[in-house]
């Protein structure tokens, strides 16, 4: 996965409610150091001129949903979600190819604690059915 796509995605969120807090900060960096990634690694994929657009054309349907995940735990993070943050999370899945209302599914799916690890298969099964263009 190109990990650039899934930090910028979770910064923007981290800024949806105009405030970066701690533990949107904090939940950002364990995933950075989980996928190995220093403290400079992280700033510079957040800094990079990469567009999102041009970074979502390159994921695979996996990524999609990991980054979706992520972002709605993050959304869940501090204990308090904003109107903006959702909005933001559903304009994500849209643009990811998945219904708005995927956003919803995966808010009561994941775990409120950020560093349980939910079950990929599951939910990347049940996303399916918020696929848009599906047959």
């Amino acid at each position: 996965m190109n990990s650039t796509a899934k930090f910028k995605a979770l910064f923007g969120l981290a800024k949806a409610d105009g405030e970066v807090d701690m533990h949107e900060k904090l939940f950002i960096s364990y995933l950075a150091e989980k996928q190995g990634l220093s403290n400079k690694e992280l700033k510079e994929q957040i800094r990079s001129d990469e567009k999102m657009s041009d970074l979502v054309k390159e994921l695979s349907y996996d990524d999609k949903v990991d980054i979706l995940v992520h972002l709605v735990k993050l959304m869940k993070v501090d204990g308090k979600v904003v109107l903006s943050e959702i909005s933001y999370c559903e304009k994500a899945a849209e643009a990811f190819g998945f219904d708005k209302k995927s956003i919803g599914y995966l808010s009561v799916a994941l775990n409120d604690n950020p560093r349980i690890d939910p079950n990929f298969g599951l939910i990347r099964n049940e996303m399916k059915k918020y696929e848009k263009d599906r047959v």
